[in-house]
């Protein structure tokens, strides 16, 4: 039903937005092709135009290019970016254009009136006399390069001839080359142009937005100071893998124990050219983490001449700066590139945001300055006649009975006096080279560098409830009593200093052997050293009690006045400071070789075989913990992995259409052994019917895990006195326990399948017009997990060794409470996207829509129990909610560009962390605006301090939308950090440069 409702809705679409067009090449489009390689160029050209651009790889090599942007037609970009280069340019057709070399008196060449027809034979011979036209069809029934047929190449012997061929690409999601982006796997791309007009300053902001990730972990929403991820589909947290530039990255060094995840902050925004989105199961290509999907980040290089840009942006409360610097030259045989990019943001605290620091919303505690008093086990506290009181306000020193309200309590927010986003300081450099070393071998290396600092306050120390001895020489009581309290001095402010070093270098060489074979080696090592400072370490509980009973004013705590609570020395030996250090780093050598087996009718089979080792670290290291074994560790582990992939055409199409392939299969199996819990071997499949150039039919299933990490197999035991559990061996008995907690050596990977299903539209007659569905599933099984203590004395037959009991009279003695491979989780859904480009004398528009409808979310996460229904349903596990859509219009005509755009979350029950509740949250739109203006196009393409100089002006929730009340992360937040914006309107400058 669903499909059928969406096919009737784009069918309709096509017709409502369809209009006749004039030949595209003649129409001025605004186009903007940055400082690159001339080959990358040319693509950027015919994907912008809907044209095909054909030439020799060998041809443009040895050429960069300034770049294009303005409005100019198909034949001025063409003319601009052949200029010097000796090149130029031949229509086959009104769609097909071939790059050739500058033959005496020879200029561009408009297209035939019509195309000859192509042959319908494949068998016979190309003789010299026939078309260009005819050659390129006959090589696409061939797969066979064809010649250059001009009145100079006709002449040539054939060993002078150079063959033309179609430049193929790898796409994410699959290590084979072809001809085309849409494949048999969905691919989301969205470019460094999408994240500029977005508004969003930062990769994990902008990834927030997009349809397919359910769910934010920006840095205000995580447990951990500054860390960033992104999960697909909703899943939890280190299901979803993260690439740079195609390959691994290594985990954060604070986040093995956390969920394994690479932090998103150690790549700016501005080193960004696009990021590429596999929203299905992918270990068969990349192995581990990959249950969710691929997030694909590519760098920028290639480009020519020096960018520059600086930005300032801000919301009431916050603001944040950044600059960046860009170098590239490109020669006969290489090319080099620079970029150098800083960011500065400010904090955001918590009395800045109403609904964090109000008492006028929900989530209010006890533990304030002033705090309460309560009587022990409920009598009623001398003096005041009621078993509870309010300190009163500003009491200093000693306090009488009379400075106790019986009638009332003082109520807070948990947060009031935090951080709702940290500051934050970030320097990166990265650098990226190739060099021909000899006509089929280059060599290429690239490197990466980030250095950030993050300070966030917690807020300041607290006592909830705290047992006061009547000796304390400022209890006015004379009895025990209990006192709710918040410090509010300097040293009892929990501040946490975050310090980073993150670094990836990478080394490797590839080449060719023959006409269709190419091969690749690299070597590159990631490491990530973290160090985090705080004073929100455990206090010394030995000191704190006896500052607690300490009848001498001097060394006593008092908490019952609004003053100060102790001494400056005190307090400082109660709260000392601790800090955290951690290292994450991996080596990996990898190498694969590429191309074609052998040719079937249909085509080639293409095959890629290839293998990798690596070796991971992590380290945790507290030198104020030094005796505590769970605070200080290290661990290694060594991956062996091989992996192969093939495309196997199975169906040509007709004579009429050129023969080309119309349905393909493609399969990917990969093998990875681990040397501390085992090894993992997982097979992906996918088919693609094209029934007409306009049509794609594509479906797929694939495996995949996530390997356990270090910290849950190998972490020391740590045990303690907890109460209590029901013990149903022993009449249901409560029993105190002994709780215990290690690594498991015996886990097993997490496994996942995933099934997708869909169809991609673009007609030939209106290419302007794109759109798609697809159904998908994720399945994900043998989840690493940790259960209550309760969960797994009722469920002792399923835990065996977990509950240990006394010999004799069968008592519990303790409980590991350890790492277990247990739960599942279902998730289907569909996504949809829809864009349409419009030209007219008005400019160039551009409607886009896209959504994921989640129609199912269940998880079995307790033994016994039902699934729980997750769909809709916020968890701070893992959830999503049932819809979640872009709403998109772009406009350009010569110097001026603009976007207007809205993000759309659907309904969702609150968290029920603070106590079952039905509160629904979501139905809400978030809309942005962007604009651009670009001097060069406005008549100063001339000047060359104008001629790449532009303005960007970008505008956050421009409406200003606050976010709903919500319990999230038992109501300290006050909002919901995986789904609001808590900053309110941002609206952000830039002005950049190039020359």
């Amino acid at each position: 039903m669903r499909i059928a409702v969406v096919a009737t809705a784009i069918s309709l679409s096509v017709v409502g937005l369809s209009s006749a067009q004039e030949a595209d090449a003649a129409i001025r489009k605004s186009i903007d092709i940055p400082a690159q390689h001339l080959g990358s160029a040319l693509q950027s050209l015919a994907k912008a135009r809907g044209i095909h651009v054909m030439f020799i790889s060998e041809d443009v090599a040895n050429f960069g290019t300034a770049g294009v942007s303005g409005n100019f037609t198909a034949d001025e970009v063409l003319a601009r970016l052949l200029s010097g280069t000796g090149l130029t340019f031949r229509y086959l057709d009104s769609k097909t254009v071939s790059i050739l070399p500058v033959q005496s008196g020879e200029g561009p060449r408009r297209a035939p009136a019509a195309a000859p027809r192509a042959s319908s034979s494949t068998d016979e011979p190309v003789p010299s006399t026939r078309s260009l036209w005819d050659r390129f069809r006959f090589a696409q029934a061939t797969g066979n390069p064809f010649d250059v047929a001009t009145a100079d190449t006709q002449g040539r012997q054939p060993s002078q001839k150079k063959p033309v061929q179609i430049e193929e690409v790898v796409v994410t999601g699959s290590r084979l080359k072809r001809a085309t982006e849409e494949g048999p796997i969905p691919v989301k791309v969205y470019t460094d142009k999408d994240i500029e007009r977005s508004g969003q300053t930062n990769v994990a902001d902008f990834l927030s937005t997009v349809a397919e990730v359910s769910t934010a972990h920006p840095e205000n929403g995580n447990v951990y100071v500054g860390q960033t991820t992104v999960t697909l589909r909703g899943l939890p947290v280190g299901t979803t893998l993260v690439l740079l530039n195609g390959r691994r990255l290594g985990d954060g060094a604070s986040t093995v124990a956390y969920g394994s995840y690479f932090d998103l902050n150690n790549i700016p925004a501005a080193v960004v050219e696009r990021v590429e989105i596999v929203p299905e199961g992918s270990s068969a290509i990349y192995g581990s983490d990959a249950l969710a999907g691929v997030v694909n980040i590519v760098l920028k290089k290639d480009f020519q001449g020096i960018h520059a840009g600086v930005q300032y942006g801000a919301a009431s409360g916050l603001d944040e700066k950044s600059a960046d610097l860009a170098w590239g030259k490109a020669g006969d045989r290489g090319s080099f590139s620079l970029i150098a990019s800083y960011y500065n943001r400010s904090n955001l605290a918590a009395a800045d945001r109403s609904i964090v620091s109000s008492t006028a919303y929900p989530g209010l505690q006890d533990f304030c300055n002033p705090g309460n008093v309560y009587a022990v086990s409920g009598t009623t506290l001398p003096g005041v006649g009621s078993a509870s009181a309010a300190i009163r306000p500003g009491i200093v020193g000693s306090p009488s009975l009379s400075d106790f309200d019986g009638s009332r309590l003082n109520q807070c927010r948990y947060w009031y006096d935090a951080d709702v986003i940290p500051a934050a300081e970030r320097g990166t450099l990265f650098a990226t080279g190739s060099y021909r070393i000899a006509a089929d071998t280059e060599v290429f290396a690239e490197v990466i560098y980030t250095d950030q600092q993050q300070s966030m306050v917690n807020g300041h120390r607290t006592l909830p409830k705290t047992r006061v001895p009547a000796s304390n020489a400022f209890n006015p009581f004379g009895t025990d009593v209990l006192v709710s309290y918040r410090f509010t001095s300097p040293e009892t402010e929990q501040v946490s200093e975050h310090d980073t070093d993150f670094m990836r270098p990478l080394i490797g060489l590839r080449g060719k052997l023959a006409a269709r074979w190419d091969w690749e080696v690299s070597a590159w090592t990631t490491r990530d050293q973290q160090t985090l400072s705080s004073n929100a370490s455990k206090p010394d509980s030995a000191r704190r009690t006896a500052a607690l009973a300490s009848s001498d004013p001097s060394l006593a705590l008092n908490l019952f006045s609004s003053g100060a609570p102790a001494s400056e020395s005190l307090l400082a030996s109660i709260y000392a400071d601790n800090r955290v250090e951690t290292l994450s780093r991996s080596r990996v050598a990898s190498g694969f070789i590429r191309g074609d087996v052998f040719r079937l009718p249909a085509g080639p089979v293409n095959a890629v075989l290839g293998a990798e080792y690596a070796r991971s670290e992590s380290q945790w290291r507290s030198p104020f913990a030094a005796s505590d074994p769970t605070a200080n560790f290290s661990y290694e582990r060594a991956t062996t992995s091989a992996f192969s992939e093939v495309r196997i055409p199975l169906l040509a199409g007709p004579a009429s259409r050129g023969r080309d392939t119309t349905l393909a299969m493609t399969a990917a199996v990969r093998y990875d052994h681990y040397d501390d819990f085992g090894a993992s071997t997982t097979p992906q499949y996918a088919l693609e019917w094209r029934p007409s150039k306009s049509l794609l039919v594509r479906g797929s299933y694939a495996e995949s895990f996530k390997a356990p990490s270090m910290v849950y197999l190998n972490s020391p035991l740590y045990s303690t006195t907890s109460c209590c559990v029901t013990d149903p061996q022993r009449a249901g008995e409560s029993t105190s326990f002994t709780y215990q907690s290690a690594g498991n050596p015996g886990l097993k990977p997490e496994t996942g399948e995933s099934h997708s299903l869909g169809l991609s539209w673009s007609p030939v007659s209106h290419q302007d017009l794109e759109s798609s569905i697809t159904w998908w599933a994720v399945d994900q099984n043998n989840r690493i997990t940790s259960l209550a203590g309760q969960e797994i004395v009722n469920n002792e037959n399923l835990f065996p060794g977990h509950v240990v009991r006394d010999p004799l009279t069968n008592a519990i003695r303790s409980v590991n409470v350890g790492y277990l491979n247990f739960g599942e989780m279902r998730v289907a859904g569909f996504d949809l996207s829809l864009s349409e480009k419009v030209h007219s004398r008005a400019g160039l528009f551009t409607v886009s829509a896209s959504a994921s409808e989640m129609y199912k979310y269940t998880a079995a996460l307790i033994p016994g129990a039902t699934p729980t229904d997750r769909l809709g349903k916020a968890t701070l596990d893992a959830w999503g909610p049932r819809w979640k859509g872009n709403l998109g219009l772009s406009w350009a005509r010569g110097a001026y560009s603009a976007f207007a755009g809205g993000r759309y979350v659907s309904r969702y029950t609150d968290y029920q962390d603070s106590g079952a509740t039905t509160r629904q949250l979501g139905d809400f739109w978030l809309w942005d605006l962007s604009g651009r203006f670009d001097f060069g196009d406005f008549g100063e393409a001339n000047n060359k301090l104008l001629r790449g100089l532009a303005l960007q002006v970008g505008v956050v929730n421009v409406f200003d939308r606050r976010p709903q009340y919500s319990a999230f992360y038992y109501g300290y937040y006050g909002y919901d950090a995986a789904e609001s914006d808590i900053r309110g309107r941002f609206v952000s400058v830039k002005v950049s440069t190039r020359f």
